[in-house]
């Protein structure tokens, strides 16, 4: 049975995860923004790091920095090069505060204005439009602009690259060691699941992720099946805490 919970960014979903019997029948999904969440609020209900049992890692959906045409940067190198002799005046779009490409934005290091806008899709027609030069947004909603000219696209945020654009090299080839930002998704459960059930579940979940007519679903959706064992899914949801909490540090966002 699926029960969509929406709402909050996520937290209401995620509080009543946290809340169910560790019996092994409750599960739920989780996206990046489980790793960013604790980090923009005060009194979350739960604790991101000590309150679910990881099962695993299932998909991630790399993201790219894509450029107007009018930009003159064809490569990150260029593009950093044009944002350091022009401080403050380069603009990259975002989908607001706190959001996953504002914060991968910082990440970068350069001195750009950021301009919000109420969601994605807005933030990629400004770029579209020539209203600002830049943004870091999905590789899958954004290919049908990049194959028809409409963008360009830099980089990839993931660590390797995409199937979907094998010719846009990741962020780490592009001079920026040690930089992954990819939006992902993952199962977990509440505290205290037995080791043996989350060792279950995690098996046949892994067991339909490697299954080719699924991988083939997936990629057609912009996912790449990324399966971890418990212990691995676990370490990497706790290295998603540091990362995005020093982001939004650095992005100068108080928590609220």
């Amino acid at each position: 049975m699926v029960e969509n919970r929406v709402g909050a960014d996520s937290r209401i979903g995620t509080e009543l995860i946290a809340k169910a019997s560790p019996d092994g029948y409750t599960f739920g999904v989780v996206s990046t923004t489980h790793a960013i969440v604790p980090s923009m609020m005060k009194n979350l209900p739960y604790n991101a790091a000590k309150d679910f049992t990881a099962i695993t890692l299932a998909a991630i959906s790399p993201d790219v920095l894509v450029v107007n045409p009018s930009v003159s940067a064809k490569t990150m190198a260029e593009f950093v090069k044009l944002a350091k002799s022009r401080p403050g005046k380069l603009n990259y779009a975002t989908a607001g505060r706190g959001s996953s490409n504002t914060l991968t934005g910082v990440m970068l290091g350069l001195d750009m204005t950021n301009v919000p806008y109420k969601g994605a899709s807005e933030a990629v027609t400004a770029v579209l439009g020539g209203h600002v030069e830049m943004s870091i947004t999905s590789l899958a909603t954004s290919l049908r602009y990049l194959q028809a000219g409409s963008l360009r696209a830099l980089a990839v945020t993931s660590s390797k690259r995409s199937a979907l654009a094998p010719d846009v090299p990741t962020m780490e080839e592009s001079g920026f060691p040690g930089f992954a930002t990819p939006t992902w998704y993952g199962v977990i459960g509440p505290a205290a699941i037995p080791k043996p059930i989350s060792a279950k579940i995690n098996g046949e979940i892994v067991k339909i992720l490697n299954m080719p007519e699924i991988q083939d679903r997936m990629l057609k959706l912009g996912l790449e099946p990324s399966p971890m064992t418990v212990s691995e899914f676990d370490a990497y949801i706790r290295s998603e805490l540091v990362k995005w909490g020093k982001a939004v540090k650095a992005a100068g966002i108080e928590p609220e």
